[in-house]
């Protein structure tokens, strides 16, 4: 007996990604993973103040073009969001939430002052990290243009599906890689993937630090980069430079790129890898780095199977 399709898909800035993970005898499998692409549709779509049908058409046709084939009657997907479009925080909290929309008003008026805009175009979700007991719980948060969310909601719904999960692409991929990881200590995981850099800094298996931003197609810019994101967590987290560092990257110098990396740690340095030495697309066979997109597809089904 098959178990249930587990839909995730991850909006990239020029393909649509997605994949499904089922439970069968125990075990978590992918079954299956698919790609179409759509230009630079998307953040041309999500960015744009007014209406533009032929541009949601398009996209919405993807949508299909990219589900129906490997959905088997299910309507729910998980949302893996690109990074640059939201942000995170991690909120102490001394008591539970009675409901999720309490655990939502409570977290707005905690942090009122760091919305980047009004509350009300804020969409906020949020998981509970450490549940509170004796001591303070905590709470990840992220926030999100409520226009965004809208846009990409009504985008999936145009065409048959619907959003039960909303998460960002690096935090999807840290799903897929995560038990390849040793959370025995702290930890960094950088993410250079379709031109988009994010660094998290996890101390005692919680977020403790991220940035992110567009890069530009410059290998020096690159380390620039880093080098500012870990002075700027030593603020912080005076012990960044101790633990291991993890790169996802689909750059083809990645191995040179993650050399480079680990002179700037004491710890040791990893260049994670998916499963897949190919994707099947249609009659076609697309070799190489576009597997390695394919993580946060699969670490954002895994999140829908969790939720159910």
């Amino acid at each position: 007996m098959t178990g249930r399709a587990n839909l995730g898909v991850d909006f990239g800035p020029t393909v649509l990604r997605a994949a499904v993970v089922k439970k069968k005898r125990g075990a978590v499998i992918t079954e299956r993973y698919r790609l179409v692409p759509v230009a630079a549709e998307i953040f041309r779509f999500v960015d744009a103040s007014g209406g533009n049908n032929s541009m949601q058409e398009k996209l919405v046709a993807g949508l299909r073009e990219l589900l129906d084939p490997i959905a088997d009657g299910e309507e729910r997907i998980s949302l893996s969001l690109p990074d640059i479009w939201g942000r995170l925080f991690l909120v102490e909290v001394e008591s539970r939430f009675k409901s999720k929309e309490e655990g939502r008003d409570f977290l707005r008026w905690r942090l009122k002052t760091l919305l980047p805009l009004p509350p009300e175009e804020i969409h906020l979700d949020y998981q509970i990290i450490k549940k509170p007991t004796s001591a303070l719980g905590l709470v990840l948060v992220s926030l999100t243009p409520r226009s965004v969310v809208d846009r990409v909601a009504d985008l999936c719904e145009a065409a048959g599906y619907f959003p039960v999960v909303i998460d960002f692409h690096g935090l999807n991929c840290l799903n897929y890689y995560y038990s390849r990881l040793d959370w025995e200590e702290n930890l960094v995981f950088i993410l250079l993937e379709d031109g988009v850099f994010s660094f998290y800094y996890f101390h005692d298996r919680l977020i403790g630090y991220h940035r992110c931003h567009r890069v530009a197609d410059k290998s020096d810019r690159i380390f620039d980069d880093i080098r500012l994101s870990i002075i700027d967590c030593e603020k912080r987290c005076a012990t960044v430079r101790r633990g291991a560092v993890y790169l996802h990257t689909d750059e083809k110098d990645g191995p040179a790129l993650l050399e480079g990396i680990q002179t700037l740690f004491s710890g040791r340095g990893a260049l994670l890898k998916t499963d897949f030495e190919e994707i099947s697309l249609g009659k076609n066979t697309v070799a190489g780095p576009l597997s390695q997109n394919q993580a946060a597809a699969i670490g954002a089904a895994y999140r829908l199977l969790r939720a159910t």
